[in-house]
């Protein structure tokens, strides 16, 4: 009989699924180790299985198999069954419709490879397919298939290449036979720890491991501060000093109006102007007051401070500060 989980709210299962020999718990990534109400697996498919058997497909007899149902739309998300879950060697049987599965490594799960799984046919997964490499099916109607046909053509005598082509096709109801055989004693000493179940560190490892690296990189750096403190004087002054002492005159011309916001900011105000102003906690420059603009480049902001305020500008290159000298401070030294 067909059974439909739904998860949550937010992440239904809407495909129909049999289970037979043990129930796989979807809320726990997990098989039931009691024996499913199901049954076993069907005579049905002995065959099948017996002819996996026969051409070395896999080595054991399963005694665990998921039906699932697929209509057009549906899919499933991408996955590593379960390691404690299930033995090395997983078999899924496609009928019915063609369809697209998508595969990455744990590792690297921006890097996908799709894989078209035509009906009829088996998908086999043992060793690194099995335990490092997630799978799943993208929802949606179409898949897009790339047929590559033979590399050369000649007509008349003339050699033609031929360029792959890419075949629309449409998904149509789809039941997956997914055969496995269950691990009694959930252990699992695969050569993939990254995403194996039993193998993983507990959250207070990793804490402390975590903070043993993060105890190691301060006693590096104290190590080497001064060492650091000299490389980073020499960067700054082989790419930023002398880019802006060699390029002084064309960066002015390129940095010739301030922002309004700073403009407004350096306006001389009165007590009580900034009631309808966006700084609401500012009066304003008062002309007793002495600014420093650091890192003032050519000036273009001290030329917005009136001549009645007392304004010093500084900057680590001395060709800005000629700029700036060149096209006025209104006496701001």
């Amino acid at each position: 009989h067909w059974e439909q989980r739904i998860y949550g709210k937010k992440n239904p299962m809407k495909r129909r699924v049999q289970h037979y020999g043990f129930r796989f718990n979807y809320e726990t990534n997990t098989t039931d180790l009691e024996p499913y109400k199901g049954g076993v697996i069907p005579e049905i498919f002995q065959p099948m299985i017996n002819r996996m058997l026969e051409l070395g497909i896999i080595s054991k007899q399963p005694d665990q198999l998921t039906i699932n149902e697929y209509m057009p739309g549906q899919g499933i998300l991408s996955h590593v069954d379960t390691h404690s879950a299930f033995e090395d060697e997983i078999v899924s049987v496609s009928l019915g419709s063609d369809c697209g599965m998508e595969f990455c490594l744990f590792s690297e799960q921006k890097k996908k490879i799709g894989v078209y799984l035509p009906r009829c046919s088996a998908l086999v997964l043992t060793g690194e397919s099995r335990y490092a490499w997630k799978h799943g099916i993208t929802k949606k109607n179409f898949d897009h298939v790339i047929c590559k046909p033979q590399d050369t053509t000649k007509e008349a005598g003339i050699e033609h290449k031929l360029f792959p082509e890419t075949i629309l096709c449409k998904r149509e109801r789809r039941i997956s036979l997914t055969f496995r055989r269950v691990r009694k004693q959930k252990e699992c000493n695969c050569a993939w720890p990254g995403p194996c179940d039993v193998q993983v560190q507990p959250k207070h490892k990793k804490a402390g491991a975590a903070k043993q690296i993060t105890e190691n990189l301060v006693n590096i750096l104290n190590e080497n501060s001064e060492r650091s403190e000299e490389l980073g004087r020499k960067l700054e002054r082989e790419h930023v000093v002398e880019f802006y002492e060699t390029a002084a005159a064309h960066f002015s011309r390129t940095r010739h109006s301030p922002w309004p916001n700073i403009s407004r900011f350096l306006t001389v105000r009165k007590p009580g102007d900034n009631e309808n102003n966006e700084f609401h906690d500012y009066d304003g420059i008062d002309e007793d007051m002495l600014i420093g603009d650091i890192g003032c480049g050519n000036g273009k902001y001290l030329r917005c401070i009136p001549s009645s305020v007392t304004a010093i500008g500084t900057d680590i290159s001395n060709n800005l500060l000629v700029q700036s000298r060149e096209l006025g401070t209104h006496n701001h030294d």
